[in-house]
Formats: structure tokens, C-alpha cells, sequence
């Protein structure tokens, strides 16, 4: 019977090599296709020793595997991986369960950084998942005749030269010194050997095997050095674990239809919602990463917002509060602008637009941080811009934009229309940009408004899009001041559950001129997220369809992919952008089918590292902040809860490369002003 203690599978384990010497070979040039073979001076046999006590002890102790594959990959001479010697055309070789498995040889040509893994699996189909799984790297031909030894330790190490490989990293064209990798591998793991001879890997959990693509790329950049082992054990291990681990998890409430989408104060590192329980709004506070709460939730009234906005107040002129802005009905036809305590339900100041009567409006206060002018913090306060929709029959000349500070008005443009939830403002905050309302009989319409004190010309342009807006996609702006909008179009005959065709838009901020346009099979209810990479901006768009594309700063498309299992299951909300270790970029897509997709940015392609939903439904948009994705759920039994979990990812958040690159703030999805005073 195949056990836990005697799957070592080697005829002598005191001979068992689990690294090969150092001691290099003939070292293979970079060179064309016929100098490599030229290199190659003969196939031999090379024999394995398997031990997967360590593997199948975590991964499955009482399985009774009737198949192992072992697999070799890596080496330059080979183009597809080699399987072991009597395997089947899937590599799969029968094994008795009842017996232990001694060895396995395999014909390998001489050459050097091979890759090799081993899996243990209950049939012999190609799609069938590993019981357990090991490891190890090796050269041909070995110093000496002794077996390679393939362990759960080694596999690691056997992942990173595999990735290594796909880098196409030209250390691997000499030999590389594999003790030193090992060492460098037990160092990340935190390998421990046990006085009975197993180890314990003691800085990641159990089973776990990190992200080998990124420990490649730091190898390449230098960030990680197999002469340096000490460094490797000085990585964040918990920014390597490929899969999202929820660390933290809140019950809000029972018998409510959901939270808000989350916003974060990025200086003291609380998250603030509030939920939505028939006409009710009440608002909740929370500290990242534990999720305690740090204010007793109160009642925000008929509030508008689809969201919080989060700033700081500052009546005195000497003492900055951190406030939250709401924008509330009051009556019938009243609308108020409250900054509100972010930790207690004290009203800071408010403004109530002259008591005009005014239809309802659910657009977000927009937030700029004015310093005053003078390098002192404590003169610092908001300066918040809101539109309103004053009654166009009695008050026209009421309505518009409005900017407001510390509760007093400070200036009003009209504009006779109604706006989307929210607006964008450039790098200076001298220039606020906004999406009017449109229907099939009137187009939407970019407003770019002048928002310095005395401005003469207080518009300062306007421009047709030529198509429809959804309430949710407001204007974004890049590095360099472009501004990015999505519309969409409603074709003749249309029917329920088509796609909408959309255009992204690529408006300039010095004329509305369009710079260029992306046509979308199917349009996005959600605006676009920028970066700025290598010297252009890259924008990310999910579409109402599940598809997730990467448009660069020309408006060429760099990647598209379509997030499975999402047909008839929208985006929550829009992505968020990860930074990871090696600098690369991970988006994370919350989607209507309760899934979270992780899709890593390989430059011409997006690769889809998992979907997994945080044991419950994700109902709205999600934050991100130091390797920690907050997002808002919905567990959808009787009596549905609402709660806000804490998963660790394997991405920090990102500092703001453009000055207003997604709905209201930066790309760690936390809604702040003065984003570039606050370290990102």
C-alpha cells in the first residue's frame, strides 16, 4: 500500500542526491536553432528517486494514487516536455497502490537546467488533478551516478527555473549552480530540517507553492540574488502565495440589499460604507487589516451618494477634520451637502443650496485639497464641487455646478443638465471635467470647467460624444491630462440582452478635441482605470460582457481577456490595479457571478491567475491597501448577512500615476484629495 512513510521511492535513500553538484558542464551558447543542436552530444538515461512523503502528507494522506507522471522541462534542448521511460502517450505510468514504487528513468539529452516534476493522481486522464505534486533541478549528465532526487522542498526551486526559462533568462545558457538556488530556495520557504530527517517550511502554509513567474522576474532584475540567500528570507512570503487567503471578515447587518462601495482614508487606514435597508442609509466604519469597528454606525438619512467621498474640513482654519461628504434629500425637494466626522455623526459644516427646490440628484461631491498656498498642514482644508438639479421650470438659473468650502459657496456655473455620478479633476486641480446626462435623442456631453476663484471664463469648452453615457462611467484623466470616457450607442431594433456597441474616448484637455477613439464590441457600464507605463498611459476597461481589455495611450489594444463563467454576469464594479513584487500590474474584477478574477498583465496577453470567491458574494466595489483586498459580500441565504471580508493577495496597492485615474481617486481605490501630498 502506497503510505505517507514509504513514498520515498528509492531503492536507497542514503544515495539520494536531492540537488545535483554545482559542477558544471560544457555550457550551452545562445545561438540558433542549428548551433543548439550541434550541442547536443547524446541522449541518455537518468534515474529519479521520487519522495512525496513530505507532499502527500499535506495534500492527501489517505488517497490510494494508481498513477504517476513524471515530467522534465526547461533545458534549451528541448522543445516539449519529456515524460518517463514505459509512460503512456499522457506520460502517465501504472502503479501498484498496494506496493511501493522504487524508481524512475527517463532518456534525457545532455544539456543543462532541467526542470523536473512528478505527480501522483487516481487515473491516467490528461485533465486529471495531482493527489500530490514534487520537484527538482537538475544537469545531464549528474557529477556522479546517483539518482535525482524530486521532493516537495525542491519543487520550488524546480518552479523557479522552469519560469526562469520561460524569461528566456540568459543565465541559463551556463550551468547554473544548484545548491546555491536550493539554498536560496530553503531561505524563502524557511525550510527547518527535523531531527527525525523531514522539514517543515516554515514561512508559507501548508501545501502552499509561491508565485515562481514573479521570483523569476526579481532573479532577472537583481532583486533576489542565489549568493545572497539571507535576502530571500526578507521577502514578504504573504506577496508570493499565488491564491487569496480571507484573513478578516465583519458581519454588517441581516435583512439589507447590500453595503455601498468601499472607500478607504489612506492615512489611517480605515474603511468606511454604509448600507442600504429599504429607505434607510447607515453608516459603518471599519480598521484595515483587522476590520474592528471604529465608530457606532448612525443613520445618514435620504442619502444620495452611490457613494462616500472622504476629505478633511477645516472651519477654523487651524484644525483639519477628517470628514465624509453626503449628499441628502431633505422634504420633498430639498438637497443638502453635509461634511460629516468620519468617526462620530457630528455634522462639521453643511450647505443647503439657498433652500432652492431641486429634483434629486445621486451625483458624488468631488474633492480637491486646498493648501492655501503655504507649506503649513493645519491651514488645509476641501474644496468640494457638486452639481444640482435645481426645478428647471421655476429655478433654471440655479442650476449647474457648484463649489463649495467649509459650508460657503464660493462659486456657481449654470449648465442645463443633469451630470453622472461623478466628476474628474486634472494634476492642478484647476480644471474640473463632467459628463452630462444624455438619451438616444440627445447625445452626452464632456463640460471642462475652470475652477480657479476668479476665473473669467468659468467654461472653459464643451464637446458632443456623440452617443449615450451610463450613470456609472464618469471621465477619468491620465499622466498627461488626456481625458478617457466610454459611450455607448443603442442600434435600431435593439433587444433585451444584446450588447450595446461602446467607444472609449480619448478627449484632449487642451481643446476637447478627440485625440482618438477605441470602438468596443460591447459597451462598459463602468469607467475605464488608468495607468501610466513606460512613458504612455495604459487603460484597463471591463465590459458588460466579462471581457477585460488593455488599450495603450494610442489607443492600440494591447490584450483582451474574456474572464470565464461571467456570460449574463456583469462587473460589479470597475478593476483594480495591484503592484506585485517585481513591479508588474494585477487587476482584480469583481464579478456578478460572486467570483474575484486575479488577471496578471504579461504585457501582450492577460493571464488568468485565479477566481475565487471570498466565501460569500461580492455585491459592490472592492479597495485595496498593502496586500489586502476589502470587498463587500452578500452570503445570499435566509435572512442574507452583509459583511466586508479581508483577503490577502498577493499585490499592494498602487501609487497614483495619474492625477485622477479612476471614479473619484486614485488606483488603490482610496477616494481621497490631494493625492499627491498624501504619498502616492
Amino acid at each position: 500500500m502506497v503510505s505517507c512513510q514509504d513514498l520515498s521511492l528509492s531503492k536507497n535513500p542514503s544515495q539520494i542526491r536531492e540537488l545535483s553538484s554545482s559542477t558544471p558542464n560544457a555550457p550551452l551558447q545562445p545561438s540558433t536553432e542549428t548551433s543548439v543542436k550541434t550541442s547536443i552530444k547524446k541522449i541518455s538515461p537518468v534515474r529519479f528517486g521520487l519522495n512525496f512523503s513530505q507532499a502527500f502528507a499535506v495534500q492527501c494522506a489517505s488517497c490510494k494514487p494508481r498513477y504517476i507522471r513524471l515530467t522534465i522541462q526547461g533545458s534549451q534542448n528541448i522543445s516539449e516536455p519529456l515524460y518517463a521511460i514505459n509512460a503512456d502517450d499522457n506520460g502517465f505510468v501504472e502503479i501498484d497502490p498496494e506496493t511501493t514504487l522504487q524508481e524512475l528513468s527517463a532518456n534525457v539529452p545532455e544539456g543543462n537546467n532541467f526542470a523536473a516534476f512528478a505527480s501522483l493522481h487516481m487515473n491516467n486522464d490528461s485533465e486529471s488533478p495531482a493527489v500530490a505534486r514534487i520537484g527538482g533541478v537538475f544537469h545531464n549528465p549528474p557529477p556522479t551516478l546517483d539518482q535525482i532526487e524530486l521532493s516537495k522542498r525542491a519543487l520550488q526551486t524546480a518552479e523557479i527555473v522552469n519560469a526562469m526559462h520561460d524569461l528566456g533568462d540568459e543565465r541559463l545558457f551556463s550551468a547554473l549552480d544548484l545548491q546555491r538556488y536550493q539554498a536560496m530556495t530553503d531561505a524563502l520557504l524557511g525550510v527547518e530540517q527535523n531531527p527525525d530527517g523531514t522539514y517543515t517550511l516554515g514561512r508559507v502554509p501548508d501545501g502552499e507553492i509561491l508565485d515562481a513567474a514573479t521570483l523569476a522576474r526579481l532573479l532577472q532584475q537583481g532583486q533576489l540574488n542565489p549568493e545572497n540567500p539571507s535576502g530571500a528570507a526578507s521577502l514578504p512570503v504573504a506577496q508570493l502565495l499565488p491564491k487569496p487567503q480571507v484573513k478578516a471578515s465583519v458581519r454588517v447587518q441581516a435583512f439589507t440589499a447590500g453595503l455601498s462601495k468601499l472607500v478607504m482614508n489612506a492615512q489611517s487606514k480605515e474603511v468606511f460604507t454604509y448600507d442600504i435597508k429599504q429607505n434607510q442609509r447607515r453608516m459603518y466604519g471599519f480598521q484595515a487589516p483587522t476590520l474592528a469597528s471604529v465608530l457606532t454606525p448612525y443613520d445618514l438619512g435620504n442619502l444620495r451618494n452611490a457613494y462616500l467621498s472622504l476629505g478633511q474640513a477645516n472651519p477654523t482654519g487651524t484644525q483639519n477634520i477628517p470628514v465624509s461628504y453626503t449628499y441628502a434629500s431633505e422634504g420633498v425637494d430639498r438637497m443638502i451637502l453635509r461634511a460629516r466626522s468620519q468617526t462620530t455623526d457630528s455634522v462639521v459644516w453643511s450647505y443647503a443650496f439657498d433652500n432652492i427646490p431641486a429634483l434629486n440628484s445621486d451625483y458624488i461631491p468631488t474633492v480637491w485639497r486646498n493648501t492655501q498656498n503655504t507649506p503649513a498642514l493645519t491651514d488645509d482644508t476641501d474644496r468640494v464641487y457638486v452639481t444640482f438639479n435645481a426645478d428647471p421650470f421655476n429655478h433654471p438659473e440655479q442650476r449647474g455646478v457648484y463649489a463649495v468650502e467649509n459650508g460657503q459657496k464660493l462659486w456657481h456655473l449654470r449648465i442645463d443638465n443633469d451630470f453622472n455620478i461623478a466628476g474628474a479633476l486634472n494634476a492642478s486641480g484647476d480644471r474640473l471635467y463632467l459628463v452630462g446626462r444624455s438619451d438616444p435623442a440627445t447625445p452626452s456631453r464632456l463640460y471642462a470647467v475652470d475652477t480657479t476663484t476668479n476665473a473669467s471664463q468659468r467654461l472653459s469648452w464643451s464637446k458632443s460624444l456623440g452617443g449615450e453615457t451610463f450613470a456609472s462611467s464618469t471621465p477619468v484623466v491620465g499622466k498627461n491630462g488626456d481625458i478617457y470616457v466610454t459611450t455607448f450607442t443603442l442600434p435600431p431594433n435593439f433587444k433585451l440582452g444584446e450588447s450595446l456597441p461602446g467607444v472609449l474616448h480619448c478627449i484632449s484637455p487642451t481643446n476637447g478635441e478627440t485625440r482618438w477613439t477605441f470602438p468596443l464590441a460591447a459597451s462598459s457600464g463602468f469607467t475605464p482605470v488608468v495607468d501610466h507605463r513606460e512613458g504612455q498611459d495604459l487603460i484597463y476597461l471591463i465590459s458588460d460582457r466579462g471581457q477585460l481589455l488593455a488599450i495603450d495611450g494610442e489607443g492600440q489594444q494591447r490584450w483582451a481577456t474574456v474572464l470565464p463563467g461571467t456570460a449574463g454576469e456583469g462587473p460589479v464594479d470597475a478593476p483594480l490595479i495591484g503592484e506585485d513584487l517585481d513591479g508588474g500590474r494585477t487587476l482584480y474584477q469583481a464579478m456578478g457571478n460572486g467570483l474575484i478574477y486575479a488577471v496578471k498583465d504579461r504585457g501582450f496577453r492577460g493571464e488568468i491567475l485565479w477566481a475565487q470567491a471570498p466565501q460569500a458574494k461580492v455585491s459592490r466595489g472592492m479597495v485595496l491597501k498593502d496586500g489586502f483586498l476589502y470587498a463587500p459580500t452578500l452570503d445570499g441565504g435566509e435572512g442574507q448577512t452583509v459583511q466586508i471580508k479581508g483577503i490577502q493577495v498577493h499585490s499592494t496597492g498602487l501609487a497614483s500615476t495619474a492625477p485622477w485615474p479612476i471614479t473619484g481617486g486614485n488606483l488603490a481605490g482610496q477616494h481621497i484629495s490631494a493625492l499627491a501630498q498624501e504619498g502616492y
